[in-house]
């Protein structure tokens, strides 16, 4: 399931920065993609929403995991509201993997898929 985003992802490089103010890069810069990944998502715990693009980047791999386990729709949020960071390649493999979820109940699901795939 993850191959294609891993695939889509593998060559972003490690950020130095990961978050827009500074004060939890050291949480980040102890993770892995791996160990992130394994994370369940609750915002007051893992704060992604203040990654920079670079990391946010970086670290969509682990998001992805985060997604399928759990939170799916703040983290669809935070992948809707950065859409323009992702290339062609990277844009079809997320439209890809969310469409392997069940996002019966989100509500923006099928319009981020379509966006992704179509802007």
């Amino acid at each position: 399931m993850f191959e294609t985003i891993d695939a889509a992802f593998v060559s972003i490089a490690r950020p130095e920065r990961f978050t827009t103010d500074g004060k939890d890069d050291e949480y980040f810069r102890a993770h892995s993609i791996e160990s992130l990944g394994a994370l369940e998502f609750e915002s007051e715990v893992v704060p992604i929403a203040f990654l920079t693009d670079e990391a946010f980047l970086y670290f969509f791999p682990a998001i992805a995991r985060m997604m399928h386990r759990g939170d799916k729709t703040g983290l669809l949020m935070m992948t809707e509201f950065r859409r323009d960071l992702f290339n062609p390649a990277q844009r079809a493999a997320i439209a890809a993997f969310l469409a392997t979820l069940d996002l019966g109940g989100e509500w923006m699901a099928a319009e981020t898929i379509e966006r992704l795939v179509n802007e």
